[in-house]
């Protein structure tokens, strides 16, 4: 908005210019904690609900910062 543009065409701007920093932040932690996922038996018992928590979360932050934010500007 700062360059003059109308604000459906500045949050679209910022979602190209933001896209590839999130995804990769996202993607980095997803990776992670798949290891939580993929641990033994007796620890994937234990540790599997939390690491399908943190990864479903990850994934629907990446969706709101991605689409949500910006359609709700």
């Amino acid at each position: 908005m700062a360059e003059g543009l109308d604000p459906a065409r500045a949050a679209e701007e910022a979602g190209f210019t933001r896209f590839r920093p999130v995804i990769m932040t996202a993607m980095a932690m997803i990776i992670a904690w798949c290891r939580w996922l993929s641990a033994s038996v007796k620890a994937a018992s234990r540790d599997a609900p939390l690491g399908r928590a943190v990864i479903g979360g990850l994934f629907l932050r990446r969706v709101a910062t991605l689409f949500f934010v910006p359609a709700v500007y």
